[in-house]
């Protein structure tokens, strides 16, 4: 059994943001390289990652730890990803768009998601910097395919180290706790 000290955070974590389909883990970066081996393991012809460079050096690093390539684009006014600019980058080998929120302000998320939506790409969301932002009602960490967020003592939301992960798919964290267990399920030994 994973303990029942890990049982209680997430519960208290699924509690505030009115979600079922979390895991915590050690770190926002292995959090973030969970998320990538994932839908790297889905489709492995696709090798681009569609991010902002302005982000902590983490964020990249754990896009080229796990075997793809970072594609910058440039931000808005908002230190957003800037969505004027994605759909120029995006190509056959996109895997997925990875955006970053910075000081609280989440990103253009609506449209951002029309342009993946077209093109049938995953959004993964930084949101280390608005863990508690919540965006017509709901929690900001729910409008992504996948939403991750450092709990680094830096952070808004912290528990000294760690990291979450979410997932719209309860399929998805279900695998990713499998992944991150050894192969165990919740239930083993």
């Amino acid at each position: 059994n994973f303990g029942q000290e890990y049982h209680k955070l997430i519960q208290k974590f699924s509690n505030f943001f009115n979600t079922k389909n979390l895991a915590i883990c050690c770190s926002g970066t292995i959090a973030e390289e969970i998320i990538l081996s994932l839908i790297k393991e889905k489709d492995n012809l696709k090798n681009e990652i569609i991010t902002t460079p302005y982000s902590f050096i983490a964020s990249s690093n754990a896009i080229l730890r796990s075997g793809l390539k970072p594609l910058f684009i440039d931000i808005d006014n908002n230190f957003s990803l800037d969505h004027k600019l994605l759909e120029k980058v995006i190509t056959n080998k996109t895997l997925a768009i990875i955006i970053v929120d910075v000081y609280g302000i989440p990103n253009d998320y609506s449209s951002i998601k029309r342009i993946a939506d077209k093109y049938s790409i995953p959004i993964i969301a930084d949101k280390s910097h608005s863990l508690g932002v919540i965006i017509d009602g709901q929690s900001s960490l729910i409008q992504s395919d996948f939403s991750f967020a450092s709990l680094h003592a830096t952070k808004i939301i912290s528990a000294l180290e760690g990291g979450i992960i979410y997932s719209k798919s309860n399929f998805f964290i279900e695998k990713i706790s499998k992944y991150m267990n050894f192969g165990f399920e919740n239930n083993d030994a």
